[in-house]
């Protein structure tokens, strides 16, 4: 993954190269100037994301900077990651996974739906939160 902040707009790119910082994008919004924290999948997807820019027009004045490369962002490479760092982290996801079962049991239905931001049906969540209990301590899946 490739973040980076765009600065679009002459007074903005201006501020920048003088200065050397991301300016306020508040500061700089009456003249039409834009600052954009992006982020791109890809080396492929940030170049498509530039030569797109170079060919817009209104665009003449624009930036990229504080570019920074990262891997494995997504959510489940990232526990993958963190689980390699040691014993304890597993023992963490054990207990935290205790906890978030019994936290789920004392929520009603509709606490639970807007927990989740109202994407999963309380059945759903309780199911899976059990599911996952049960694999973390090599209990059988139908285990209450």
């Amino acid at each position: 993954m490739i973040k980076a902040t765009l600065i679009c707009g002459s007074e903005a790119v201006e501020h920048y190269k003088e200065t050397n910082e991301v300016p306020d994008s508040e500061r700089f919004e009456e003249s039409g100037c834009i600052v954009l924290p992006k982020e791109f999948r890809s080396e492929e997807e940030f170049r498509a994301y530039v030569d797109a820019l170079d060919e817009v027009d209104g665009i003449d004045d624009y930036l990229l900077v504080n570019r920074v490369e990262t891997e494995d962002t997504d959510l489940d490479s990232r526990i993958k990651n963190l689980l390699k760092e040691g014993p304890l982290t597993s023992l963490y996801f054990v207990q935290a996974m205790e906890y978030f079962q019994k936290h789920i049991a004392e929520k009603t239905d509709e606490e639970l739906r807007a927990m989740f931001c109202y994407l999963f049906a309380p059945g759903v969540i309780r199911a899976n939160a059990r599911f996952i209990h049960n694999r973390l301590n090599n209990l059988p899946d139908d285990h209450q």
